[in-house]
C-alpha cells in the first residue's frame, strides 16, 4: 500500500520505505518490528491477490472461449436450418446456445464486475468475487 507519492518526480513509498527514508527505523526496534510485520502482511496479501487475478483471468478466458464456440456453432446451425429445417443436430446446437447463453453471460459479468448483459441483476464487486474465491480455495 502506497502512503507517499510525489507528483513531480513520481517517487513512491510504502510505510516501511517511508519510515526508513525518514530515519525512523534506526532507533526504535519495536517500530522496526511492527513495520516489518506490516510489510510481510502486505506481501502475503499481494501474493494472494496475484493468485486470485491469475485464476480470474484464466476463468474469464475459458468462459469466453466456451461462449464463442457455442455461439459460432449456433450461427452455423441457423444457416443449416434455413436449408434443412428438419436437421436435428442443428436444432440441438441452437438449444445448447440458448441453454448456455444466460449462464455464461452472467458468469462473465460476475467475474468482470460489470452488469453487461441482462442476465446479471446487479454489478458484482472485486471484494465479493475475491471472498467467493477464498471460500472455494479453503473448501478445496
Amino acid at each position: 500500500m502506497l502512503v507517499a507519492f510525489c507528483h513531480r518526480c513520481k517517487w513512491t513509498a510504502n510505510v516501511f520505505a517511508l519510515a526508513r527514508e525518514l530515519g525512523l527505523l534506526a532507533g526504535d526496534p519495536k517500530l522496526r518490528e511492527k513495520l516489518s510485520r506490516e510489510a510481510l502482511e502486505h506481501r502475503r496479501q499481494r501474493a494472494e491477490e496475484e493468485k486470485f487475478d491469475a485464476w480470474r483471468n484464466e476463468r474469464i478466458r475459458q468462459l469466453s472461449a466456451q461462449r464463442r464456440s457455442v455461439w459460432r456453432n449456433a450461427g452455423l446451425a441457423h444457416e443449416v436450418l434455413q436449408k434443412y429445417p428438419d436437421c436435428e443436430s442443428a436444432w440441438d446446437s441452437l438449444a445448447r446456445w440458448y441453454n448456455a447463453e444466460a449462464r455464461l453471460s452472467a458468469t462473465l459479468d460476475y467475474l468482470t464486475f460489470t452488469k453487461a448483459s441482462q442476465w446479471l441483476e446487479v454489478d458484482s464487486s472485486r471484494e465479493e468475487v475475491l471472498e467467493m474465491w477464498r471460500q472455494d480455495v479453503r473448501a478445496a
